[in-house]
């Protein structure tokens, strides 16, 4: 079949798109969309919410309302400190630092009470595939800034939006194989949409526009999950999983061709993952490509 001649024009719109485009370029960007709506999240109680995560599988699922997901939202930033933190149940509370950040509407509040999914941000998911990504590292002797909110009038006012004082540091979320997860979930939202967008008959610029929009969330979302992990630790646990592939494959292997084989592939995948957190030095890009090229040799 023939491509028409609309559809043909749609797809050469996109070789003059620039990811890079100049931040005035993308502050004009159109917030209409033009295909099914993904949902980016989850909130507290199970309802959808915007954040820098998304699932392919919510694709097609509508965007609530912003007005219809809290009765009441406080937007002003309190200061407090962690009065204590369970993991094991993933929530902690909060006491405020001043009279002034415990007075809620004129009365005054000893604590506030939070979820691991109200951790920056605004909120983390509580979609079930998102879950098991989350592990907070907190240190409960840095002091935060939070703000306070409630979902409905009957509801507990909880605490959201919590960041460290010192803006220098960015709250550890995640370990680095979550971060992989989200980095590669958010990548299959973008070819969820483009396919979507590029399946359907538009106009040449609002495909351009769409297409860029998405690029950009997606690199926002990646990048957020980067932010989120243990810098100073991630490299040595992914490169500490290699170690536990290569004995298996030793351990497990049938002959030497089997194994080399294996081990560039593992050597490969790890490679791989460093890159996806920008964990791993320009150094190191020869020896990459040099297993890749070998790889697809084969």
């Amino acid at each position: 079949m023939h491509e028409t001649d609309a559809t043909h024009q749609q797809r050469g719109c996109l070789s003059t798109i620039n990811p890079e485009s100049s931040a005035a370029t993308l502050s004009g960007l159109s917030a209409r969309r033009f295909s099914a709506t993904a949902v980016d999240s989850f909130g507290d109680d199970g309802d959808e919410e915007d954040h820098p995560i998304s699932d392919p599988s919510e694709h097609d699922k509508p965007e609530p309302s912003s007005q219809s997901r809290y009765e009441w939202t406080d937007e002003t930033i309190r200061r407090g400190k962690f009065a204590w933190v369970s993991h094991d149940r993933q929530f902690g509370v909060i006491t405020p630092s001043e009279e002034a950040d415990s007075l809620v509407h004129g009365q005054k509040r000893e604590e506030f009470f939070f979820n691991f999914r109200n951790l920056s941000d605004g909120e983390l998911f509580r979609h079930e595939s998102n879950q098991d990504a989350l592990k907070p590292k907190i240190d409960t002797d840095e002091p935060v800034t939070f703000q306070l909110r409630r979902r409905t009038p009957e509801s507990a006012i909880h605490a959201f939006n919590i960041n460290y004082q010192d803006t220098s540091k960015n709250m550890v979320l995640l370990k680095w194989s979550g971060a992989i997860h989200l980095i590669r979930k958010s990548k299959a939202v973008l070819g969820h949409k483009v396919y979507a967008a590029l399946d359907e008959a538009r106009d040449p610029d609002e495909l351009q526009t769409f297409v860029v929009q998405e690029y950009t969330k997606c690199r926002d979302r990646m990048n957020w999950a980067k932010s989120h992990i243990d810098r100073s630790t991630s490299a040595r646990e992914c490169k500490a999983n290699f170690g536990d592939e290569i004995y298996d494959i030793l351990d497990n292997a049938s002959s030497v061709d089997d194994i080399q084989k294996r081990v560039d592939m593992a050597f490969w995948k790890c490679c791989n993952n460093l890159k996806l957190l920008s964990l791993t030095s320009p150094e190191k890009k020869l020896l990459r490509d040099h297993v890749r090229s070998n790889k697809t040799s084969e």
